[in-house]
């Protein structure tokens, strides 16, 4: 599989209650760049830059799936987080590596 298809859509799904989740959604940096943002527990997930607004937002769905995934299994584990993240970019045919995270507490 390709590691720069576009993203396939994905359904929105509610969050389980117990696990601190909130969406910072996609954040316009400078004129002409773009990143996704979350936070989980006490963590913000923010990815690499990227001219293509609809990059940024296949990458926003990747990290509200990984979120998502996290939730359901109800640990929030440095290796919960790292699977969920491959699971969820692979599932949108995107490759971990290419969301180029940074994490901030």
């Amino acid at each position: 599989r390709e590691c720069h298809q576009r993203p396939k859509p994905l359904a929105t799904a509610s969050q389980p209650p117990g696990m601190q989740a909130e969406s910072k959604g996609i954040v316009k940096r400078g004129a002409r760049s773009f990143c996704a943002q979350i936070r989980l527990a006490n963590l913000r997930l923010t990815t690499a830059s990227v001219t293509n607004l609809d990059q940024a937002k296949g990458f926003h769905q990747a990290l509200v799936r990984a979120r998502q995934l996290v939730c359901e299994a109800g640990s929030a584990s440095a290796a919960r987080l790292e699977e969920a993240l491959a699971a969820a970019c692979g599932e949108l045919g995107l490759c971990a590596g290419d969301l180029g995270l940074a994490f901030r507490a």
